[in-house]
């Protein structure tokens, strides 16, 4: 009962740690993420052209908000679709403080070996943790653009569309799926790489 009130404990503070830090500290965490953002939204989609992409306020919040513009040759349901067409799509930055606050918090609950253990994972999940980043919010913001683009142009295809399914499978619980099974992963590559150095040694 002791290790469990322990533990239950280090879970509460962490997770008042990470959302107090991401209250005070998350427009800088998001703001550097940005150029990461961008390159991952033009690899998913060449039809828009990114105007800006930024942090902004709305109705209180903060937002990631891209403004773009239609762009490059294309036809849906037998019409062009105009180059040059200015839209816009954002998502709150708090969707991109989740991935930290569900990944860290995973980490520094798992039961390990040695609380070292943990520093080492803190380092290997960053990659998982990036790719992460870069797979959610651009999705979202392509995906709204992409869905209002084909609403008034080929509404047949919105049900088909790899965007479209994408900021939907985020946007219903597929990006805290995302942040734990990045967490997870990191956590068994960690325990397979300490098993086989600990097998390794008994052999020599």
């Amino acid at each position: 009962m002791k290790k469990h009130a322990t533990r239950l404990s280090i879970t509460l503070l962490v997770l008042i740690g990470l959302n107090t830090a991401a209250w005070f500290r998350g427009n800088d965490y998001v703001r550097l993420l940005l150029p990461v953002y961008q390159w991952s939204f033009e690899t998913l989609t060449p039809y828009f052209e990114i105007q800006s992409l930024r942090i902004e306020q709305e109705n209180g919040e903060r937002i990631v908000k891209v403004h773009a513009q239609t762009a490059g040759p294309r036809e849906l349901a037998g019409r062009r679709v105009p180059a040059g067409i200015p839209v816009s799509s954002s998502t709150l930055t708090g969707h991109a403080l989740q991935h930290v606050i569900l990944v860290f918090t995973t980490l520094f609950i798992w039961p390990l070996r040695a609380w070292w253990e943990r520093g080492i994972l803190v380092l290997l999940v960053v990659p998982g943790l990036l790719i992460v980043e870069a797979t959610d919010i651009p999705l979202v913001l392509a995906g709204a653009l992409e869905d209002l683009i084909l609403a008034n142009y080929d509404p047949g295809r919105l049900s088909s569309s790899l965007l479209v399914q994408g900021m939907n499978f985020m946007n219903n619980g597929g990006r805290i799926v995302l942040s734990l099974v990045c967490a997870v992963l990191t956590i068994l590559i960690w325990q397979a790489a300490i098993e086989y150095y600990l097998v390794s040694r008994r052999k020599q």
